[in-house]
């Protein structure tokens, strides 16, 4: 059987409403070309479906001959209209090879990489919860999710040829949470990966520092006027680490994020106190863990002793 080709998809026309959000996704199921809500909230053009400005949903060829078409979709939800698009998109296209993923839209190696180490960053987050867990609902759910992910991997890296991927094979490698030993294989595997990703971070700023000690050198003058309140950023590739910062109201850090102090604080505290959960929301940014030292907050990863130097004694 021939693989369908989802550039040529046609069929009835279909009025959509301003604010007919599961009809446009139906459409763009079934269709091709140009289809928007009112004021563009939601709109379609080819294999691509926006919510407002931003791609948030991309329709691919089937994986295999007979098969559906193979739909990516954003698993961030940035406001709630945006939620309900996501939500009217993943039931559209039910019936088809589909899943939530951190970009839809992926361009190249890069994306294809965070993709696939958001679903390991998962499947070690849910391994770690169902271990905890104690209703039968939560340890079901931490199961499904687990499978889920993992089923979602294997499609993922084999249509995108991404089986050499670096988290695609350690996600491979680790143990079914419901196994007899895998909260202790789990912390093994664990502390061998940080290990070595710390070990090779370390490699990557000595080699980086080594091969141009000026601009090393100036980074670390530039970071010493950093953090007395200097506008220039020192530049973060020849620094061994993150730091951060109070400025006014803002903490911010040598990668040029910033969140709210009061937000910090609070965090701070509530970590202190043992009550700050992985995935608690710190002014827009998703609490991973502490690990080794480190606090996962978003993408950043920030030394503890540096969060406790900055917010130490604040209330």
């Amino acid at each position: 059987m021939r693989k369908k080709n989802i550039n040529h998809r046609v069929g009835k026309e279909l009025t959509v409403g301003s604010y007919d959000y599961d009809g446009l996704a139906h459409y763009w199921a079934y269709n091709y070309g140009y289809k928007s809500t009112g004021g563009s909230r939601m709109s379609t053009s080819g294999n691509l479906l926006y919510s407002y400005s931003a791609v948030v949903a991309t329709m691919h060829p089937p994986i295999r001959a007979g098969a559906t078409p193979f739909v990516l979709i954003n698993i961030n939800k940035w406001t709630p209209t945006t939620a309900r698009h996501l939500d009217c998109v993943e039931s559209a296209v039910s019936h088809m090879d589909h899943m939530r993923v951190d970009d839809a839209n992926p361009d190249g190696k890069s994306d294809h990489d965070r993709n696939l180490k958001v679903m390991f960053d998962t499947v070690i987050a849910v391994s770690e919860k169902y271990a905890r867990a104690r209703s039968e609902w939560s340890i079901n759910s931490h199961l499904r999710t687990y499978y889920t992910m993992v089923s979602n991997a294997k499609m993922y890296a084999q249509y995108f040829k991404m089986r050499n991927n670096k988290y695609y094979k350690r996600l491979l490698e680790l143990p079914d949470p419901s196994g007899e030993h895998s909260v202790e294989e789990l912390k093994l595997i664990k502390d061998k990966m940080d290990k070595a990703e710390k070990a090779e971070e370390a490699k990557r700023i000595r080699d980086i520092r080594k091969q141009d000690k000026e601009k090393a050198d100036r980074a670390d003058d530039d970071l010493k006027e950093w953090l007395k309140g200097a506008k220039k950023m020192p530049n973060s590739h020849y620094l061994s680490q993150v730091y951060i910062r109070v400025k006014g109201a803002v903490v911010e850090t040598t990668e040029s994020a910033s969140i709210s102090l009061k937000s910090c604080v609070v965090a701070f505290l509530k970590h202190k106190d043992g009550k700050l959960k992985q995935g608690d929301n710190i002014s827009g940014f998703t609490f991973g863990g502490v690990h080794e030292g480190i606090a996962h907050i978003g993408c950043h990863h920030v030394p503890m002793k540096e969060i406790e130097r900055l917010l130490k004694g604040r209330k």
